[in-house]
């Protein structure tokens, strides 16, 4: 299964390919650009110089085909195929990234962000979304500076889950 890693240049994809069978044969590195000129046609934009730095990934934990992969400064990105393939996510997320991400561990399609970037902005804060982050839209606002803050930032609590409300409490 290919993994998706963060490089200097933009997202490398692992792939291991049939070869003869001996060790380090049949692996290989595919670079995979923070953007594409396909998206940028589309009036996909991201923030920094193309070396945008990792800052929290997740992974849901009903069956691990969602991924989440956020940047300090280049937004949220998404796979709905195990990390297969990535896009860009930020329909709603109004920061250029998020310091922390988390996916509802009994409801993947909910999720949470804390949106920020390199400074204070008034749109950074805390960002939900209910649709695999097919769209964000923002539930406390506040001018933070977190994107160097490598802890965890942000949970779902698993023993709060609530079926009736279809919802983890953070």
């Amino acid at each position: 299964m290919p993994v998706a890693l963060a490089a200097e240049a933009g997202v490398a994809e692992f792939k291991e390919t049939q070869d003869s069978g001996q060790p380090g044969k049949g692996i290989n590195w595919q670079p995979v650009p923070f953007i594409t000129a396909e998206a940028r046609a589309q009036g996909v934009k991201v923030g920094g110089e193309g070396a945008q730095w990792p800052q929290s990934i997740d992974v849901d934990e009903v069956d691990g085909t969602f991924v989440l992969f956020a940047t300090d400064v280049g937004g949220i990105w998404r796979s709905l195929d195990a990390g297969r393939t990535f896009e860009h996510a930020n329909v709603g997320h109004t920061p250029r990234g998020s310091s922390g991400i988390a996916i509802d561990p009994h409801f993947p399609n909910r999720v949470i962000s804390v949106g920020s970037n390199s400074m204070g902005s008034k749109y950074n804060g805390l960002y939900l979304s209910e649709d695999r982050a097919a769209s964000w839209k923002p539930v406390h606002l506040a001018p933070i500076a977190g994107h160097a803050d490598r802890r965890r930032q942000v949970v779902f609590d698993p023993a709060t889950h609530d079926d009736e409300a279809g919802m983890t409490r953070i």
